[in-house]
């Protein structure tokens, strides 16, 4: 594989690999949806193997720009090895167990799953539940927190989900909430407190609406004479 080649192949891999970084980026992402993106992202390079071993580069427009048609067939093999080390590196840094592979589908979605695969105290949990039509329902048309805030009696349940959405699936919030830290903490803002800065951290790194209408209902005017 020639050094250019070389170029505009790993540019279109490159490319690939910031698209699934940019999926997991971002507020209020769970860990199962993370985990769902890897596993896409990994039969993708499946596929990106079986075609170039066609010829076929729908998928590397970088390669299929500048490479001929009648070249891409000798180099299946040097591009295809790439790809499977790659797919090995994945397989060997983000693989689950399968009990914590299990437990993601339960959280995501605990109505289709055989409740034999799950623990031993979630068992009973599960059928109940898969037998009340209102929380199918509830988890087609909310979201996954608002059905398990609904729950009463699955306890162990919702408290697998607890520690699941708990869970930072990237460093995006912490590197979210440095950056935040940075910007108001400067020369500026010389007389800024601690508490000061917890109260602004709090606010840009969480979805919470402040109550206006309350906060100015409770204050005060104070009338000069």
């Amino acid at each position: 594989m020639s050094p250019g080649i070389k170029i505009f192949f790993f540019c279109d891999i490159t490319a690939a690999l910031d698209d699934l970084n940019i999926q997991r980026q971002g507020k209020s992402q769970l860990l199962f949806r993370m985990c769902a993106a890897v596993k896409a992202f990994k039969m993708k390079l499946k596929v990106f193997t079986s075609q170039l071993s066609e010829g076929e580069m729908c998928h590397f427009p970088a390669c299929a720009q500048r490479i001929p048609q009648h070249k891409r067939a000798k180099l299946e093999d040097k591009y295809t090895k790439h790809i499977n080390l790659l797919i090995e590196e994945f397989d060997r840094r983000l693989t689950l167990s399968k009990e914590d592979d299990v437990q993601l589908k339960l959280v995501e979605d605990p109505f289709p799953v055989d409740p034999e695969e799950v623990p031993l105290d979630l068992r009973l949990e599960v059928i109940e539940l898969q037998f009340l039509a209102v929380y199918q329902n509830r988890h087609r048309e909310s979201s996954l927190q608002d059905v398990y805030k609904s729950l009463d009696n699955e306890k162990n349940l919702i408290e697998v989900a607890l520690k699941t959405f708990g869970v930072f699936g990237s460093t995006y919030i912490c590197e979210q909430t440095f950056s935040i830290m940075n910007m108001n903490k400067n020369k500026q803002r010389s007389s800024l407190t601690d508490d000061h800065l917890e109260d602004i951290v709090k606010i840009s790194t969480s979805n919470m609406t402040p109550e206006y209408n309350k906060l100015v209902a409770e204050k005060r005017c104070t009338i000069s004479h």
